[in-house]
């Protein structure tokens, strides 16, 4: 269809990845089901306006990956798409994020603050095991979800 996947690094990836909206000329539409997955040197990510999907189990594991970013495109988060991501403490999701998958931060045990659109259905035990404290504002709770305080 004339859009490109983001397969992932073929050698330890880097400590910054910007993943752009195309690439020589082509849109790049999604990041491919474990594409960066336990990614241990990767600090910081930034998601480009082409990125409609990101695959399930992505960045699981990025046990140092403490800032994302996203632009607006978004239209799904995979299952298991950020889970165990330890460092990550806040995440916003863009206008037109229509869902989260389940368990797509569990385990982010620093994750305090998550912004949503009002819309975003979000799935089961999409946020279990991040900080106590969690305060997530927006969001469609379809499913069960522990422990999470709703703003």
């Amino acid at each position: 269809d004339g859009t490109l996947m983001v397969m992932g690094s073929r050698k330890e990836a880097p400590e910054r990845i910007e993943i752009p909206s195309e690439v020589c000329g082509k849109r790049i539409a999604a990041i491919a089901p474990k594409a960066f997955f336990a990614c241990s040197s990767l600090l910081t990510l930034s998601v480009g306006s082409g990125v409609r999907t990101i695959g399930e189990s992505a960045f699981f594991g990025c046990r140092s990956l403490s800032s994302v970013s996203f632009e607006r495109g978004l239209e799904h988060v995979g299952d298991s798409a950020f889970a165990g991501c330890e460092n990550l403490s806040q995440i916003t999701l863009p206008w037109g994020t229509g869902s989260v998958g389940k368990m797509a931060f569990f385990g982010c045990t620093c994750l305090s603050f998550v912004k949503m659109p009002a819309t975003t259905r979000v799935a089961d035990f999409a946020f279990d095991g991040c900080a106590p404290s969690i305060r997530i504002f927006g969001g469609v709770n379809t499913g069960r979800i522990q422990g999470m305080q709703r703003v």
